[in-house]
């Protein structure tokens, strides 16, 4: 089945009815995608794809369930589609808007609500089930199904339901296309993983995302949508936005998530009066590259991290796209970055040592085409744990390893409270005030440094300590930029020479 996109919609029967063009005739029909994001979502090829957006943003519930009604009439009973929420309570929502869509679409289908599925004339079949976390994978383990739906991504803490039920998406017949659809909007508990896997950013995203491969997964797209493309919502509740705006009044970021469709964070995070858009700019190459200096956190078990700072003397900044900004002297940019991890907050499999991130630190100098001694200039900053001796004997330290590969850092300071007040000082400074003038340092993210812009925003304050950032998540590129922050607060441990 293909979609033809709503035209207009008229007011019959006491409801709108969509009409589209069909051999140059308006014609009214059951369902029609909406123009924009919706048309998107379901013309995507990709194996998954993510369809985000505002609160009612462009009916994300009602594309889930239109993807899957494509291929019916065209596999047979071989479609078998699953629709998946956390609980059956959640599970209704998304039931009401399918009761609505199917039978304007195919009007033989049937509705079994014993065991809440519909089947079609073909054969094909869609069952709603809940799915609560890992622990429930022995009801699913072992089917074969074409197409699978989970609506309300983020409400899920991590990615891993997502993930399992991959597994089983196949079929031998030669026109199926397994894919997986998924719908959230920009707020939930599983917004750090999503913002990870999906490579966003809390910032506005296109309608139609990049391809994205590798990562730990297939193909994949993220599809973004506006509420202001929700015609019939607004038509028929046209203060529906202002109603929005009233319930999230003392919320400013879920007001942020809801109405423009930004993954903001909720009110416990530290950084979350940030303004994530005026932190975050185009890719750019820094006008005296031999400034950059890495803030560095070390792990094994844990992830590494470094930041690539470059500290601007109040000179402007040229982007590739010609435009310039003007910047005060002691303004940061953070201009690349490098994680050594297997998934956010677990470190690398295999295990990486310091000459292998050596290494790594050294290919993104190559690749970016830098000196490689800004590698042993003085103001490299790490955390002062790689400075001690092996536990168990008078081994080297880490920081004799790295110095052996040409790395030389000097130790942190690591007071915590500090650093945090550091970060969020520069990160609030690149708010322009009213008068448009900036008069304190402030703290610039590129685009580029996918890791950073994902975890940065999500840090949850801790519960014990609130003028400190919770050290229980993914914090290990945080660490690195605080290190490097308050690189003039502890003199050098050691002077090293180097002669390349």
């Amino acid at each position: 089945m293909t979609w033809n996109a709503v035209s207009e919609f008229r007011e019959e029967a006491g409801g709108l009815v969509p009409y589209v063009w069909v051999n140059g005739t308006l014609r009214p029909v059951g369902w029609a995608p909406l123009p924009g994001s919706q048309v998107a979502f379901l013309a995507a090829v990709e194996t998954i794809v993510l369809f985000q957006g505002a609160r009612a943003a462009c009916g994300k519930s009602e594309a889930l369930v239109a993807d899957f009604l494509q291929d019916v009439g065209v596999l047979g009973a071989e479609h078998k589609g699953l629709l998946i929420r956390r609980t059956y309570p959640e599970l209704e929502d998304i039931k009401s808007v399918a009761a609505k869509i199917i039978p304007r679409v195919f009007p033989s289908a049937t509705y079994n609500e014993t065991t809440s599925t519909w089947t079609f004339g073909d054969g094909a079949t869609l069952k709603f089930r809940p799915f609560l976390d890992a622990s429930e994978w022995d009801r699913f383990h072992g089917r074969n199904v074409t197409w699978v739906g989970i609506d309300e991504l983020a409400t899920y803490k991590t990615l891993e339901p997502m993930q399992m039920l991959l597994s089983i998406l196949r079929s031998s017949h030669p026109l199926a296309r397994p894919r997986m659809r998924c719908a959230t909007n920009t707020w939930g508990a599983g917004r750090d993983a999503i913002l990870e896997y999906f490579k966003l950013t809390p910032a506005r995203a296109p309608t139609i995302g990049p391809l994205i491969t590798g990562g730990g997964g297939p193909s994949r797209r993220v599809i973004t949508g506006s509420l202001l493309e929700n015609w019939p919502l607004l038509k028929t509740q046209p203060d529906y936005i202002e109603t929005l705006r009233a319930a999230t009044k003392d919320n400013a970021a879920k007001a942020q998530a809801w109405i423009d469709g930004l993954w903001a964070a909720p009110p416990n995070m530290f950084f979350g009066d940030v303004d994530w858009n005026a932190v975050t700019v185009p890719n750019f190459e820094p006008p005296n590259p031999g400034r950059i200096r890495i803030g560095y956190d070390h792990g094994l078990s844990a992830p590494s991290a470094a930041v690539f700072c470059y500290e601007s003397r109040g000179e402007d900044i040229e982007f590739p796209d010609g435009s310039r900004k003007a910047t005060l002297r002691g303004d940061v940019f953070v201009v690349d970055e490098y994680v050594a991890q297997s998934k956010p907050g677990v470190g690398p499999k295999p295990t990486m040592y310091p000459a292998d991130i050596a290494g790594k630190l050294h290919s993104v100098i190559e690749r970016r085409g830098w000196n490689q001694r800004l590698l042993i200039a003085p103001g490299n900053i790490a955390d002062t744990a790689i400075f001690s001796p092996g536990q168990n004997d008078n081994r080297a330290s880490v920081a004799d390893d790295f110095e052996r590969a040409k790395i030389v850092f000097e130790p942190a300071d690591k007071s915590r409270v500090l650093g945090a007040a550091e970060v969020l000082k520069r990160l609030t400074a690149t708010r322009p005030p009213e008068d448009g003038i900036r008069e304190s340092p402030g703290l610039f993210i590129c685009e580029g440094c996918a890791h950073l812009l994902g975890s940065l925003p999500n840090l949850q304050r801790d519960e014990r300590d609130p003028d400190d950032v919770d050290t229980a998540q993914n914090d290990h590129e945080y660490d690195a930029l605080r290190y490097w922050l308050r690189r003039d607060r502890v003199p050098p441990l050691r002077t090293r020479r180097w002669h390349m």
